[in-house]
């Protein structure tokens, strides 16, 4: 189809186009300014290394440090150990899918140190509180475990920021703009569609 068969065809069904370029982006405004914002807590772990033997070297230390603190994003990526913080904090794990409970903390590990920092979201303040310090906990009761097995004189101390609620709102712009895109989208489809359609 040539440029100016199209400029032709959209000139006549304009109204086809503009319709969906204004009904869209009203839409998402409307939907983004009646949305709750949504409770965010982000905390962070520190996983501080204890050396109960002098024999072992501080890049021992540093390396094993490390090691644990990876381990450690990787259980609050566990869909089973997930299950078990969202239980004990009074959070019905069932009604998520294995894909969603691995991907329900956001986790950042922080360049050379041995802290990770981690979020998630609740339906109130107090849901998402429970849900970090659940969190903190299962990660607390891990690394005794870990301790209690170490063979190498080493064990870790847990330490654990407050969580910081944050109430996330999505961005009124983005959804405009991706309204308009949308509606962009869906015009040029329905005017192309009906030019077919009559010929």
């Amino acid at each position: 189809m040539e440029l100016k068969n199209l400029f032709a065809i959209l000139k006549r069904n304009w109204l086809w186009l503009i319709l969906p370029l204004i009904l869209i982006p009203i839409a998402a405004g409307v939907f983004t300014k009646i949305q709750k914002p949504q409770p965010t807590a982000t905390f962070s772990i520190t996983l501080a290394p204890i050396n109960q033997n002098q024999t072992n070297s501080n890049s021992n230390q540093l390396q094993l440090a490390n090691l644990l603190t990876g381990t450690a994003k990787s259980w609050l990526s566990d869909p089973a150990l997930v299950s078990e913080i969202l239980q004990n904090a009074g959070v019905d794990p069932s009604n998520y899918s294995n894909a969603q409970l691995a991907k329900l903390f956001t986790i950042t590990l922080a360049d050379n140190s041995f802290a990770l920092t981690a979020q998630i979201q609740g339906t109130t303040t107090d849901q998402a509180t429970a849900l970090a310090n659940s969190a903190v906990n299962l990660v607390n009761a891990k690394v005794k475990e870990f301790d209690q097995n170490a063979k190498n004189g080493i064990t870790f101390a847990v330490q654990a920021s407050t969580p910081y609620i944050s109430q996330e709102k999505t961005d009124l712009k983005i959804n405009l703009l991706l309204g308009i895109l949308a509606g962009l989208a869906i015009g040029l489809i329905l005017v192309l569609g009906k030019h077919y359609v009559e010929n």
